[in-house]
């Protein structure tokens, strides 16, 4: 299945695109997705995806059509994911 994935904040700065489509297996979950996008591209962005112990890290956010889902997520063919990280000012 093809999921297109959009990159938001930091996440577009360290990939160096704003967007990307991934193909992933039925049944894949949105923890999934983060990993293959690991996968394909350099240290910092699993740095930035993932903490010390490979979980998702709680400074990622990601929203299914856009509304916001849990890594256990199952995603369907044709999904559109944005990702992004939290962004503060003051």
């Amino acid at each position: 299945m093809n999921i297109r994935v959009e990159y938001m904040s930091q996440l577009r700065t360290r990939t160096g695109c704003s967007e990307q489509t991934f193909a992933l297996e039925p049944g894949s979950d949105l923890a999934a997705l983060l990993r293959a996008i690991a996968e394909n591209h350099d240290e910092s962005v699993r740095d930035l995806l993932f903490d010390d112990g490979g979980t998702p890290s709680p400074t990622v956010l990601g929203f299914v059509r856009s509304e916001q889902a849990p890594w256990e997520h199952v995603l369907c063919d044709g999904d559109v994911v944005t990702l992004m990280t939290p962004i503060s000012g003051g």
